[in-house]
């Protein structure tokens, strides 16, 4: 059995050569555009162990045709090889490799294979604007003619949007940064030692109003539900925690994310971002409620 990933490249390398390269049990191949603009990075891996391979079989539930158990045999290694010849290639016009959505294939090799497993692929796309509820015109003309009125939010509404933004595109250390900011700019009065920051993060009834909010919001636990990873960081780091201990968390990561060291054998790695998904996911939902105090008054009179 085979699987292959494909991976889309964002770069502004061209070349004229181009043939297959094999670097242990994978072989990689470049796929290129028009111009001999490098556009995707394939990986394709033989698989023998039955139990790594992806299982199609007919369900027995009624409506359900067919049940699907997908699995993902050496992704983490080709992505951890592909990381390091992005870094490289970086130097040439490499900007990134999309390693959040590759298009999954699997290619049975024999009739017998064939017979366990037919080929297929998947890939992942954005939901269809149409998926998304019609937002009444209200809305939209009392954002018009109130926008004078909170002028004054616009600053912390940029970080709000431009971390949601970035958790859409799940890059989470981004959105987690911004949505810090967002709760800096409003409550910390411009200091930044720690123990300050603290005090006044503890005395904000904004912020902790809105922290209490959050930790029963739930929307929230069904989010964080859909992923058992990030509802095991979700229930390490938040899950039946006080807003004292909340605030304590947002602190460390603010000092956390603005440091960074290759001594320290636990500092973050700025493409690992799903060790701080949960960190997002809480602080979305945070800064939403915050942005309704900030607004609401305006756009709802």
């Amino acid at each position: 059995m085979l699987i292959k990933y494909r991976f889309q490249v964002n770069c502004h390398i061209r070349i004229l050569q181009n043939i297959p390269i094999t670097v242990g049990k994978f072989r990689y191949e470049i796929e290129l555009g028009e111009d001999n603009q490098i556009t995707y990075i394939v990986a394709i891996a033989a698989i023998a162990d039955k139990s790594m391979w992806s299982t199609v079989h007919p369900s027995t539930e009624p409506g359900i045709k067919i049940d699907i158990n997908i699995k993902s045999p050496f992704y983490d290694e080709i992505r951890s090889e592909l990381k390091i010849i992005e870094g490289v290639l970086s130097l040439f016009g490499m900007e990134s490799i999309n390693f959040d959505n590759p298009q999954i294939e699997w290619f049975p090799e024999s009739p017998d294979e064939k017979a366990e497993l037919f080929g297929f692929s998947i890939k992942r796309e954005k939901p269809s604007i149409t998926m998304f509820p019609i937002v009444d015109f209200s809305i939209i003309y009392t954002a018009f003619i109130n926008s004078g009125k909170v002028r004054k939010s616009e600053t912390a509404l940029c970080f709000f949007r431009r971390g949601k933004i970035d958790l859409s595109s799940k890059n989470y250390i981004e959105s987690v940064v911004e949505f810090l900011f967002m709760i800096e700019t409003l409550f910390a009065e411009g200091n930044f030692k720690k123990n300050q920051v603290k005090k006044l993060y503890q005395s904000s009834e904004m912020l902790q109003k809105n922290i209490i909010k959050t930790l029963s919001n739930q929307t929230l636990h069904e989010m964080v539900a859909e992923d058992v990873r990030i509802k095991a960081q979700f229930e390490h780091f938040y899950l039946s925690k006080t807003p004292d201990q909340v605030i304590s968390r947002i602190i460390n990561l603010r000092g956390f994310l603005h440091h960074h060291s290759s001594k320290t054998n636990d500092i973050w790695h700025p493409d690992e971002h799903f060790r701080f998904s949960s960190d997002a996911l809480f602080l979305q939902s945070l800064c939403c409620f915050i942005a309704f105090d900030l607004i609401g008054e305006h756009l709802f009179k």
